[in-house]
C-alpha cells in the first residue's frame, strides 16, 4: 500500500470519495518523545502503521499509550538493528 492510500476505503467515509490514509505512530503524542533515543524509538518501522484517516482520528480521540521506559526503548532499537 502506498503512503496516502487508504487501507480500508469505505463508501460512507467522511472523506469520500477522496478517503486517504496516513502514518500513525504507536508512540504518541510526539511532544512526549524529545530525546534522541525517544525520537529514534518513535520512528522505528514497527511503531508506524498506515491507517485510514478516520481510524487514525478515532485512535487519537482516546488517551495515548503509556510511554515505555528508556531501557525498553533502547532494547527495541537494538532489536530493530538485528532484523
Amino acid at each position: 500500500m502506498a503512503i496516502g492510500e487508504c487501507p480500508n476505503p469505505q463508501p460512507d467515509c467522511k472523506y469520500a470519495p477522496s478517503c486517504f490514509g496516513d502514518s500513525h505512530h504507536e508512540a504518541w503524542p510526539r511532544r512526549d518523545y524529545k530525546t534522541g533515543v525517544e525520537k529514534r524509538y518513535r520512528r522505528l518501522g514497527v511503531n508506524i502503521t498506515q491507517l485510514c484517516r478516520v481510524v487514525h482520528e478515532e485512535i487519537h480521540a482516546n488517551a495515548p499509550p503509556e510511554k515505555p521506559s528508556r531501557d525498553e526503548m533502547l532494547q527495541a532499537i537494538a532489536d530493530a538493528r538485528d532484523e
